[in-house]
């Protein structure tokens, strides 16, 4: 591994671009451009060699760099371009990279001017908009990067032949304040220079049936101010105020934000909140919940005469009038065999209503595929026989199941893409087609009972049950897309409760993306290798309580973990953990891996545990690997067979300062081997 830094301490973050050698070999004799200096030490693992480059400061202008190496064998290896993390609790701002030349080796675009539909320069691997063209040095294009996206492509190597780079690199102008001139608008830009609207004013409340998320901008007065809030509420008429869960600091975004929960649905309530400290006031506001009682408008009746395998050009509703569809007794909505879409087709509409239908996919990809849809229901219906399968597993594709030689994957029973306000509720999902290969292989793919795909906010699914078999497994009974992005999986203010989730070969549930006032409760979980991944949780808060997580396991009874976390692109967004009970012999409570930024980048609080029951665990209770991020751990029960994990799990404890009321005893379940 060799790496050159390049740095800059400028007042509006400064650059350090960071370029990196990937080699299992030697490499000896670099040498760096004039005026920057090098250090080099030997990785532990490996032969590889870490150095650092670092000299004049990066700014607005382009500047060049140039380095030089020569290998001592013949290999193939890789070089990225991309960003050092500066110190900060931060993501560091995007570089811009042009003019890059190599002697005594080649690749292939050097000057970024050939890109893809997503902006990612072809030849080289990426992330989004990893390309721009305004003020390029040569040509009409230039790369971007940053410390989560770098651009990466293969070199050939010589041995004892000279290795010489050349590039320009300029540190991108810093963003502008998006808290708008009055400094009371939210916008979150992430560092793929996505920008996400989280709220305006000062105070901002989003109810759904059950819950309601509120969302407290400081004052331009509140900026750089140590101030509190609390947070109440009660039913319209009473005079009992009832106190929630404190909100969640966001000191970075200047906010507060969280959830008031297990409220009733299409019920007034009023909201307040008390700022202390060394600014202090009282806010007052009112909401009422959402009401799951549709007014129909127009009502169509499915039936052999107007359904022929596929159902297209759904008729929008309106909120005063919903259209419902249901189909004529005893009418079974049959798919079109290998159809790469799905049996019922929504695109762009608005205020339907799918009722008690039955859908037998019959090897569709798809049961219901919403696309851009808003305040839609599904409720009442019977979906299975999905997913396009062919029975045949690729081992050069990573033993995968495909079909027409192509690995399938993000085939639901449910696909949602895009929309807002989605509600899936009293369904039965199960029964795939096709099937998910196991980790025995490689990471599973293949079919979900939902697909979540870029939502925008609003998804509540409620009381259904997600049932696959040993013989034909979900990848997980909920996937969701972009698990490390703010935008990705449920995104924002969504409730997912009363469900089952049976038989995965990867995670009951995906939860990770923004993660922003999701509420996971009331579910249970169970067959699968994890219960539910909460992974990056880039903006939070994220809640899970009440729910129950037993018997793991996937197809070849392997076991992973009820709570997966810290995974991925970590962010600000703090999880909680509130009364679950876990019987899960032979597996983990949790597993939080190590995340892509450095331990300097914690926020104020990432975990929060409260009164749940771990038992039967054989290994890495709630708070093991989490020492790098902040934590409050207390009151839970722990239980395990093993001496020897007591008196580990005990002595960690102590030593991270965590569960200092933690009791370690049985903790007395009925009959947990019938659950």
């Amino acid at each position: 591994l060799l790496s050159a830094a390049l740095c800059t301490r400028g007042s509006a973050p400064g650059g350090i671009v960071l370029i990196t050698l990937q080699s299992q070999k030697a490499i000896s004799r670099y040498t760096a451009g004039k005026g920057v200096t090098v250090s080099s030490k030997q990785n532990r693992k490996t032969l590889a060699h870490e150095l650092s480059f670092r000299g004049a400061k990066l700014n607005g202008k382009w500047q060049k760099i140039r380095f030089s190496f020569t290998p001592e064998h013949d290999e193939k290896i890789t070089l990225s371009i991309g960003a050092a993390f500066d110190g900060s609790n931060r993501v560091h701002p995007f570089l811009h990279v042009d003019q890059l030349e190599v002697q005594g080796s080649s690749l292939k675009n050097p000057g970024f001017e050939k890109y893809d539909a997503k902006g990612v320069p072809l030849h080289w691997q990426g992330g989004r908009k990893s390309t721009a063209q305004k003020g390029a040095l040569e040509g009409k294009s230039y790369a971007r990067v940053n410390y989560l996206s770098p651009l990466t492509q293969k070199m050939e190597l010589r041995k004892g032949k000279k290795v010489t780079l050349s590039l320009h690199v300029r540190q991108e102008s810093p963003l502008h304040n998006s808290r708008g001139k009055d400094g009371m608008t939210n916008i979150y830009t992430d560092w793929d220079g996505t920008k996400l609207h989280i709220s305006s004013g000062r105070v901002t409340l989003i109810p759904s049936f059950e819950n309601c998320s509120y969302y407290i901008n400081r004052t331009p007065a509140e900026w750089g101010k140590k101030c509190q809030a609390k947070v109440w509420y009660r039913p319209k008429g009473s005079s009992k105020w009832i106190p929630v869960l404190d909100p969640v600091d966001m000191e970075k975004e200047k906010a507060w934000r969280g959830s008031i929960m297990l409220l009733k649905e299409n019920t007034l309530y009023e909201f307040k909140a008390v700022i202390s400290g060394e600014k202090s006031c009282e806010l007052r506001r009112s909401f009422r919940t959402r009401d799951s009682r549709f007014k129909i408008g127009k009502t169509i009746v499915l039936n052999e005469k107007n359904f022929k395998g596929v159902l297209k050009n759904i008729i929008s509703g309106t909120q005063e009038g919903y259209t419902l569809y249901k189909s004529a007794p005893g009418f079974i909505l049959k798919g079109k065999k290998e159809l790469y879409g799905a049996v019922i087709e929504c695109t762009n509409a608005r205020f339907v209503i799918f009722d008690g239908l039955t859908i037998d996919a019959n090897g569709s990809r798809h049961g219901i595929k919403m696309t851009d849809c808003s305040d839609m229901v599904i409720r009442n219906c019977n979906i299975s026989n999905f997913g396009l399968w062919e029975n045949f597993r690729d081992m050069k594709q990573l033993g995968r199941w495909t079909c027409k030689g192509k690995v399938m994957n993000y085939d639901g029973g449910i696909a949602l893409y895009g929309g807002r306000n989605q509600l899936i509720e009293k369904c039965y999902i199960h029964s795939p087609n096709s099937t998910a290969n196991s980790w025995f292989y490689s990471h599973p793919a293949g079919p979900s009972a939902i697909h979540v795909y870029y939502v925008k906010g609003g998804t509540v699914i409620r009381w259904n049950d997600f049932v696959a078999n040993d013989k034909r497994r979900w990848n997980d009974a909920i996937e969701g897309s972009g698990n490390g992005l703010i935008y990705g999986g449920f995104c924002r203010d969504a409730d997912i409760y009363g469900n089952l989730f049976a038989f995965s070969n990867d995670d009951s549930i995906e939860l990770e993306g923004g993660e922003m006032n999701i509420r996971f409760y009331y579910n249970r979980v169970q067959g699968s290798l994890s219960g539910v991944s909460s992974g990056s949780c880039r903006l939070g808060p994220s809640y899970q309580y009440r729910n129950v997580y037993y018997k793991l396991g996937d197809e070849n009874n392997y076991k992973g973990c009820s709570l997966k976390n810290s995974h991925g692109s970590q962010g600000d967004g703090a999880l909680f953990f509130l009364n679950n009970s876990i019987y899960a012999p032979g597996a983990n409570v949790a597993l939080n891996t190590p995340h892509s930024m450095p331990p300097a980048y914690s926020p104020p609080l990432k975990a929060f545990s409260r009164n749940n029951i771990f038992s039967y665990t054989d290994d890495s209770f709630l708070f093991q690997r989490w020492n790098e991020l902040n934590k409050d751990f207390d009151y839970d029960i722990f239980h395990t067979h093993s001496p020897a994990l007591r008196k580990e799990t005990t002595a960690l404890a102590k030593a991270l300062g965590q569960e200092k009321n933690a009791l370690y005893v049985d903790p007395g379940y009925i009959d947990p081997e019938n659950g």
